[in-house]
C-alpha cells in the first residue's frame, strides 16, 4: 500500500500548453523534471514497488461557472483545455482527483484518499 503520494496539479492544455487560455510559460519548464519522477515511480511500480502513488489533479470546470466572473473561460469539462498536456498524461489505474475550485481539497476525495 503506497505511503507517500505526489501530487501532479493541473498541468493542463489551458493552463501549460502554448495555446492554453491561462498558459503560464513557467509550466513548461517543470515538465522534463516531471517526466523524470514520473517515470522513476512508474519503474519502481513495475517493480513491485508501490510504496509511491501518483495523484493527478485536474480541474474541471461547468460551462457557466461562477469562476469565469473573474478570469477568463478555461478548462471547462469535457474540453480540451481541460484535459492534461501530451507530456504528462496519467496512465491506466493512476489517481485522478477532479477540483472545480483552485483547491485540490475543497469538495473533493483527496484529503479521504491521502489518510
Amino acid at each position: 500500500m503506497p505511503r507517500h503520494g505526489i501530487l501532479i496539479i493541473d498541468m493542463l492544455n489551458d493552463f501549460a500548453h502554448p495555446d492554453g487560455v491561462l498558459f503560464c510559460p513557467n509550466n513548461r519548464t517543470i515538465i522534463p523534471t516531471l517526466q523524470k519522477l514520473i517515470n522513476w515511480v512508474r519503474k519502481r511500480n513495475a517493480e513491485g514497488k508501490d510504496d509511491i502513488q501518483l495523484i493527478f489533479i485536474l480541474e474541471v470546470h461547468r460551462e457557466k461557472d461562477a469562476d469565469f466572473r473573474v478570469r477568463p473561460v478555461h478548462a471547462v469539462k469535457g474540453t480540451w483545455g481541460s484535459d492534461f498536456i501530451e507530456e504528462l498524461r496519467p496512465e491506466k489505474g493512476e489517481y485522478i482527483v477532479q477540483k472545480r475550485r483552485h483547491s485540490a481539497f475543497a469538495h473533493t476525495d483527496l484529503d479521504l484518499y491521502l489518510r
